[in-house]
């Protein structure tokens, strides 16, 4: 599941960068709702930063963990952030181009500090192997890599180090197979696009439509998936399909919804439940008790009875 958000995530920051307009640079001033919520962001990533490991010691096993775990948090919540404002909050296009221009420096900030303490952390060790580091470091590791799409020439340094690691096992072949096609498909810069191997890199072009970038030898595609433990290529589309249909249907359930309740952002209450709301639309394959105490846990407080 991680690996499929990541791609969902993809798309929806690949349209936030191309609907950013530099002549809205002082846009804030018209949209007071943006300014409210980039003070939001600023204000909860201060205090995440509370948390951040220090002193630096990149050759303690343990702090390189506890530091990859918080560098994973921090990557998280601002790409969450960057997908829910605009449709939580139900920004007019206007408002959506405001705030991706003006979210814009930030993201290229966390981004490449990330990246930075990524590229010390490798001066040290090969990898963050798992034999080393677990399971889990190795893919925050791979996470930040990822999403580093500003140097991809780091990108293609991680990406050989990958590739002589993962048949030992030193990390999730996945971690290669998408790394090598978010170098193919070279999203910061189209123009040294190349055909992609695992059929991992594509675009919503409709309600339901997720389409892939060239695909290198498509005949054999389900073949190299099936290498790296990828499950076959119709079943992951059907899946991103299905997410794609979410996004486009999600901002007009929002506007809905809050319109049909009465949800105003600045009280605690309709706060609460909006959240709660845009939960369950992303959510949307789950089901039960679980997952309504957990979008409603600012809510309410009594207990689930079903465990369903």
């Amino acid at each position: 599941m991680r690996y499929l958000l990541m791609t969902v995530l993809s798309l929806l920051l690949c349209a936030a960068r191309a609907n950013a307009d530099d002549s809205s640079l002082d846009c804030g001033q018209q949209f007071p709702k943006v300014n409210i919520d980039l003070a939001e962001y600023d204000e909860t990533l201060l205090r995440m930063r509370e948390r951040d490991p220090l002193p630096t010691n990149p050759t303690d096993v343990e702090w390189v963990k506890k530091k990859l775990k918080f560098m994973e948090e921090v990557d998280q919540y601002m790409r969450n952030f960057i997908q829910n404002i605009p449709i939580r909050n139900g920004y007019s296009d206007e408002e959506k181009s405001c705030f991706f221009t003006l979210f814009s420096p930030r993201w290229s900030s966390l981004d490449s500090g990330n990246t930075d303490v990524l590229k010390a952390l490798l001066k040290t060790y090969d990898w963050i192997r798992i034999s080393t580091f677990g399971e889990e470091a190795d893919a925050q590791a791979w996470l930040i890599a990822q999403h580093a799409d500003r140097e991809p020439e780091f990108q293609k340094m991680v990406l050989g180090r990958l590739e002589t690691l993962y048949p030992q096992k030193e990390t999730n072949p996945r971690n290669f197979a998408y790394l090598f096609d978010r170098v193919a498909a070279s999203w910061n810069d189209e123009t040294r696009r190349k055909p992609q191997r695992f059929g991992t890199q594509g675009m919503c072009k409709g309600l339901g439509d997720w389409q892939p970038i060239e695909i290198e030898k498509p005949e054999e595609l389900d073949t190299r998936r099936a290498s790296v433990g990828l499950p076959p290529f119709a079943d992951y589309k059907k899946q991103i399909d299905t997410l794609c249909h979410l996004l486009s249907k999600a901002r007009a359930r929002h506007v809905k919804l809050f319109e049909m309740l009465g949800i105003n952002r600045f009280n605690h209450r309709s706060k609460a439940l909006r959240d709660g709301l845009s939960c369950l639309i992303w959510h949307k394959i789950d089901s039960g008790c679980i997952i309504l105490r957990k979008c409603f846990e600012n809510l309410f407080s009594k207990p689930c009875m079903n465990s369903a």
